[in-house]
């Protein structure tokens, strides 16, 4: 997706990965200094996202409203937790 200004054209690429899931975002600048990556749970919820610093966050499910096959239909709760090395950390 290039995003144009003056005499520089800026690209992001999203890479997606197992069952299309987003895995990662990197760009606009070369090399890998600014990559986002993307990890999910057996149920393909998000679990956590890392950023550019490596900063990682951890994502954590409140509760869900399945459908008659106890499949998530939506969230209705989802909270955002900071840690560093695992969610018991957050």
């Amino acid at each position: 997706m290039p995003f144009v200004t003056p005499r520089r054209t800026r690209t992001w690429a999203y890479i997606h990965g197992t069952g299309g899931l987003l895995a990662s975002i990197h760009g606009p600048l070369p090399g890998t200094g600014d990559t986002a990556l993307y990890t999910y749970n057996s149920q393909d919820f998000l679990q956590t996202t890392t950023d550019e610093v490596g900063q990682v966050t951890y994502a954590r499910l409140a509760s869900l409203d399945p459908n008659c096959l106890g499949k998530a239909t939506s969230v209705q709760e989802y909270s955002l937790h900071w840690g560093c090395g695992s969610p018991e950390n957050g």
